[in-house]
């Protein structure tokens, strides 16, 4: 019996057994926020920060053979900051990862410029969170233009004393490349939607456009509310969409069918 994932479905169950279903070399981008160590264990279920690492290094395991080959590992995860000094639970996680094979590339920065004033009240407002990008190879995938912005200056001006001083190249109009931060308002977060950690669809669509190519297929291991999966419905991409919570997968179900009915 073929017991293939159902390309452009949301499916209930742990994503490391789930993600064995998928055909080989299937995904181009795994998009995900996964949940974070000891938070809202009254929500969904969680680890602790000791075992974070090695939890998050069996999921990924699970890509392995699954990702195109030159597919991406996208993760959106915050710092935790315990008694006044950051924890390493992430920093550890990076570097398991890396020890197993893992290229990591560089970190992309979520800036709420609207977000909660998050942090100690007597330190700087924390107002970012971390886009961690990992593959199996040192070229993956990555087009920095197709969610990039018109400009009317594409060229190199005005540095001195340095090698990429241009001398008098006469301004160019185009697409400039997508800044590896994205200023995206949490105040796009879908209202009525009910999850506890919801991230804006627009801040989705921006990572799957550089990330993944046209008529790809995206993944979410964490699927929760759907998010990802709608985005990558609205960018032209497949999808596969996994969360080990029922009600999430239902939620998630009725949202892509509302957007069904809303196109038809």
């Amino acid at each position: 019996m073929d017991n293939h994932f159902t390309l452009n479905t949301v499916e209930i169950g742990d994503c490391k057994e789930v993600n064995r279903r998928l055909p080989d070399k299937s995904v181009n981008l795994a998009l995900c926020s996964p949940p974070y160590p000891e938070k809202r264990g009254d929500k969904y279920p969680t680890v602790s920060e000791v075992d974070y690492p090695t939890w998050t290094a069996r999921w990924m395991d699970s890509l392995v053979g699954k990702l195109a080959d030159d597919g991406s590992v996208v993760v959106v995860i915050d710092k935790h900051v315990r008694n006044g000094v950051m924890s390493d639970f992430l920093l550890l996680t990076q570097l398991v990862l890396r020890q197993l094979g893992w290229k990591q590339h560089m970190t992309q920065i979520w800036f709420k410029h609207d977000g909660l004033p998050l942090g100690h009240k007597w330190w700087p407002h924390h107002c970012y969170e971390e886009i961690l990008w990992f593959s199996r190879t040192t070229h993956p995938f990555c087009d920095p233009w197709a969610a990039g912005s018109p400009s009317t200056n594409l060229a190199v001006r005005n540095y001195d004393q340095s090698e990429w001083t241009n001398g008098e190249k006469s301004e160019k109009e185009g697409i400039a490349r997508m800044r590896d931060v994205l200023v995206v308002p949490v105040g796009g977060n879908a209202k009525g939607v009910d999850h506890p950690a919801k991230y804006p669809q627009a801040l989705c669509e921006a990572l799957i456009k550089t990330f993944c190519p046209e008529g790809g297929t995206v993944l979410d291991c964490f699927a929760g509310s759907g998010t990802t999966l709608l985005a990558a419905k609205a960018t032209g991409r497949n999808f596969y969409g996994i969360d080990v919570m029922k009600k999430y997968v239902d939620l998630a179900r009725r949202r892509l069918e509302a957007d069904d009915s809303q196109a038809a």
